[in-house]
């Protein structure tokens, strides 16, 4: 059931399990090579366990994850170190996108 929050507080534990059903089954059709998720509440609730920020590794078979601050206006973070994390992102899908253009098909 998709409805608008406001903040994260407001989605309950059903949103989570259907929220969990409906991105593996995006996964799994598209096959992204890397996955960001953006706030490690929502990491958390996807894959039931505890997280820092930074890249996952081992998060999933072929696909390298990350796991990035909260860009919401809630969580105020210097903007430095938020750029530090987006910077990582781009370097893993530079990377991955470098390696895939290498493998023969």
């Amino acid at each position: 059931m998709k409805r608008p929050t406001r903040t994260i507080e407001e989605l309950t534990r059903e949103d989570y399990a259907e929220g969990r059903i409906v991105l593996s089954q995006k996964l799994g059709e598209y096959l992204p090579h890397v996955i960001a998720f953006n706030g490690k509440s929502v990491y958390e609730q996807f894959a039931q366990r505890p997280r820092k920020i930074g890249i996952a590794k081992g998060f999933a078979v072929r696909r390298e994850g990350l796991c990035l601050p909260a860009t919401d206006s809630q969580h105020v973070q210097k903007l430095k170190d938020r750029l530090t994390h987006f910077r990582k992102l781009a370097t893993l899908v530079r990377k991955v996108g470098t390696v895939r253009d290498t493998k023969p098909l």
